[in-house]
């Protein structure tokens, strides 16, 4: 039931278009293309029962559904929009799923996007220089880059006596480490937060154009997922 309940989350408007409502709507758009992508490979399965003598009307009918031209052309318009050739980390956490979610969308479809995401670039270039400044002039603390998506990008350092400029310090759960940030670091965790907002902002508003679409085959979505 995953095609139908995805498609619904893609077509249905919200309230309010928040972050969290865009990461979502972007990771839904995803994982839609994903399950369209699968269901020739289901429908060929199918087909290989033609020759069994006791094929069901059930299967048939299946294979019928599962073979409808709307969904590869559904399939379609979403590879128009969507970067095949992208990072490919949504089923994961931390940074890589975080770097795929900005890069959902091709590039050179929005000139908006495709700036939003320079500067977004810039932030994380400037953020990983400030880490290697101060895992150079601090060696003792062993210090490594690391991220969490409600706190953005943070330095992880042994226990030891931390340097003045090290601020909000506080145990790293188990591991035997301490988590700190900077100014330096804050502000322009600040940038890149301010970039990941218009990031999808203009992505949902790429997507968007396939709404319309996607409501018009929501009978046909359907019965594909109750297959």
């Amino acid at each position: 039931g995953d095609v139908d309940l995805l498609a619904a989350r893609l077509t249905s408007e919200p309230k309010s278009r928040g972050s969290q409502w865009c990461r979502a709507a972007v990771r839904t758009a995803l994982k839609l293309r994903s399950a369209l992508a699968a269901l020739p490979v289901l429908a060929e399965a199918l087909r290989g029962t033609d020759t069994a003598a006791h094929r069901s009307a059930l299967l048939a009918e299946a294979h019928t559904v599962l073979s409808h031209t709307s969904f590869a052309e559904l399939l379609g318009s979403l590879d128009g929009v969507l970067d095949g050739d992208g990072p490919q980390a949504l089923g994961q956490a931390g940074s890589l799923a975080h770097v795929a979610l900005m890069y959902a969308v091709r590039p050179n479809v929005s000139p908006l996007l495709d700036i939003a995401r320079q500067t977004w670039n810039d932030a994380l270039e400037q953020i990983h220089m400030l880490h290697r400044g101060y895992a150079e002039k601090h060696p003792e603390l062993r210090i490594k880059l690391e991220y969490a998506e409600r706190r953005g990008w943070y330095l992880s350092h042994a226990v030891q006596d931390r340097p003045k400029d090290f601020l909000h310090t506080a145990s790293k759960g188990s591991s035997g480490r301490q988590m700190s940030t900077t100014r330096e670091l804050g502000s322009e965790n600040f940038k890149l937060r301010q970039a990941e907002r218009e990031i999808l902002a203009q992505t949902v508003a790429v997507l968007s154009n396939l709404y319309d679409v996607l409501r018009a085959e929501a009978a046909l979505l359907y019965r594909g997922s109750h297959i």
